[in-house]
C-alpha cells in the first residue's frame, strides 16, 4: 500500500490519523484469561481427508484439523494455560480427541500462542494539539476466540469502521465523539463475545483448569459490562446461569 500510494502528503504536516494493527505494549490491553492455542502442521492419511475439516472436544480443551492441500492439514488445540512442550500436548490431545487416525502423525514441532479473548483499553484517542488521532484496528483492538470463526470479520469491521471515523472527521464531525463511539462499537462487540465464550465453556470443560479460565471470562465480562465511556453507558450483557459443579 505505501507503494502505492507513492509520496503522499508532502506538506511536511504530521499526519492527522495513525491506524494501527499493532500498539505495542501488554498493558494497553484488558485480557479474560490464561488460554492458548496450540498450533502445528501434519500430513493428511487419505486423499478424500483434504476437503473435510473436524473439530472434536477433550477433558483439556478442543481440537480442530484444517486441510491446507496437498495433504497436509493445520492442527490446533485450545488449552486452558501455558504449555512447556506445545508438541507433546498436541499430540496428547489428538490421541483423546480421536482425530489422530485422519493424520499420519502427529504435527513433530508445534506453538502455543496466547488467544484469551482482549481488548485494547483506549483503541480510539482524537487528535489533539501538536499530534494526530489514532485508531486501532485488527487483533490489536480486540482479539477474540479462534473457535468463534469471527475473528477475521471483526478485524475488517473495526478496518472499516476506522475509515468511517476518518472520513466523519475530515468532514466536521467531532474526533472525540467519532472516538467514543469507536471504542462503545468494540467493547459492545467484547461484551457478547465474553458472554459466548462463558457459555460454550462452561457447558463444555468442568476440569479445574477450565474452571479458572471460566471464572477468568466472567470476572472480565463483569468488568466490561459495568464499564463506562464518556456520554455514553454501555449496556450489560446478561450473565448466563452458572454450570453446576460435575459430579
Amino acid at each position: 500500500m505505501r507503494e502505492r500510494l507513492g509520496a503522499g502528503d508532502l506538506s511536511g504536516e504530521p499526519a492527522a490519523w495513525t491506524v494501527t494493527a499493532a500498539p505495542g505494549g501488554r498493558a494497553v490491553h484488558a485480557q479474560a484469561g490464561r488460554r492458548r492455542l496450540l498450533t502445528g502442521t501434519a500430513p493428511l492419511r487419505r486423499p478424500r481427508e483434504q476437503d473435510t475439516a473436524r473439530l472434536d472436544c477433550t477433558g483439556l480443551g478442543w481440537v480442530h484439523l484444517t486441510p491446507l492441500g496437498r495433504g497436509n492439514c493445520l492442527v490446533q488445540a485450545m488449552v486452558p494455560g501455558p504449555a512447556e512442550d506445545p508438541a507433546g500436548l498436541l499430540a496428547r490431545l489428538l490421541a483423546e480427541s480421536g482425530l489422530a487416525s485422519g493424520l499420519r502423525r502427529a504435527p513433530r514441532t508445534a506453538a502455543a500462542l496466547e488467544a484469551a479473548p482482549r481488548i485494547h483499553r483506549a483503541p480510539a484517542v482524537p487528535p489533539a494539539a501538536g499530534r494526530g488521532g489514532l485508531l486501532v484496528v485488527g487483533a490489536g483492538a480486540l482479539r477474540q476466540d479462534p473457535l468463534s470463526g469471527t475473528g477475521t470479520a471483526q478485524a475488517l469491521r473495526t478496518a472499516i469502521l476506522a475509515a468511517a471515523v476518518v472520513d466523519a472527521a475530515a468532514a466536521g464531525t467531532s474526533a472525540s465523539a467519532l472516538c467514543a463511539h469507536y471504542a462503545h462499537r468494540l467493547r459492545a462487540a467484547h461484551l457478547d463475545h465474553l458472554a459466548t465464550c462463558l457459555r460454550l465453556y462452561a457447558a463444555a470443560f468442568g476440569s479445574a483448569a477450565w474452571r479458572d479460565e471460566i471464572d477468568a471470562t466472567r470476572r472480565a465480562l463483569r468488568r466490561a459490562a459495568a464499564g463506562t465511556l464518556p456520554g455514553r453507558s454501555d449496556r450489560a450483557v446478561a450473565e448466563p446461569p452458572q454450570e453446576p459443579p460435575p459430579r
